[in-house]
């Protein structure tokens, strides 16, 4: 693993432990609260994961080299979606 992918691993753990969520944008990095980012609504989470359904279709193999750290988010989001709709420690199995 490269220094750099070692580097974004541990800041994507690191903020995740403080109550955020790291997602990749146009300009870098961005790093939000997540109780912040999730009351945008469903549109405004997928679009800022690059995960709406238009644009998830449109990936080629080339987008792939930051795509780990949106799907990293992507499952955090949803993990912490379920833990509010239905209670922490209902699914105990967090990779």
């Amino acid at each position: 693993m490269s220094e750099e992918k070692k580097n974004i691993k541990e800041l994507l753990l690191e903020e995740y432990d403080k109550g955020n969520i790291v997602f990749m944008t146009n300009e870098g990095l961005s790093v939000v609260p997540i109780d912040k980012f999730v009351r945008q609504g469903a549109s405004g989470v997928l679009y800022d994961l690059n995960h709406l359904e238009s644009v998830a279709l449109t990936y080629d193999n080339e987008d792939q080299g930051y795509m780990n750290v949106n799907d990293f988010a992507v499952a955090k989001v949803i993990r912490h979606l379920y833990d509010k709709a239905f209670g922490k420690g209902v699914d105990d199995k967090k990779d």
